[in-house]
């Protein structure tokens, strides 16, 4: 998962609702909200964080609209 804009209650809410479906489904979400870093630090370093934290991933789980995410096209490819 990527971060969409900087909305930071929505994303949070998103992304803690979308991992609790992942739980559902007995596997163990990484999202980008957890990457170890404020929220402020800057937009290559959480990008960074992310991609490190794709090494330990066995599957991507995209948002819809994650296309018009310039970082979450970067994962993908990834």
């Amino acid at each position: 998962m990527a971060i969409f804009g900087n909305d930071r209650e929505y994303l949070t809410q998103l992304f803690t609702d979308v991992a609790h479906q992942i739980r559902h489904w007995d596997m163990e979400p990484i999202t980008p909200l957890e990457d170890g870093l404020p929220w402020d630090a800057p937009y290559v370093d959480h990008l960074l964080a992310d991609l490190r934290n794709l090494n330990e991933c066995q599957g991507v789980y995209l948002l819809t609209g994650w296309e018009f995410s310039r970082g979450c096209r970067i994962e993908v490819e990834w």
